[in-house]
């Protein structure tokens, strides 16, 4: 069992990171930044 829940950390920490999320969003969801001109700041 505590091999097993290394391993679950580590996939945890893989699917967490900035640059996964993005390949994920780009190629399986197609998601993509939207250009600066369609972009809005909103202050709280």
């Amino acid at each position: 069992m505590e091999i097993e829940w290394g391993q679950l950390q580590l996939e945890q920490s893989a699917w967490s990171t900035h640059a996964f999320v993005e390949s994920v969003a780009a190629t399986k969801l197609k998601m993509a930044t939207p250009p600066p001109a369609d972009i809005e700041l909103v202050s709280p």
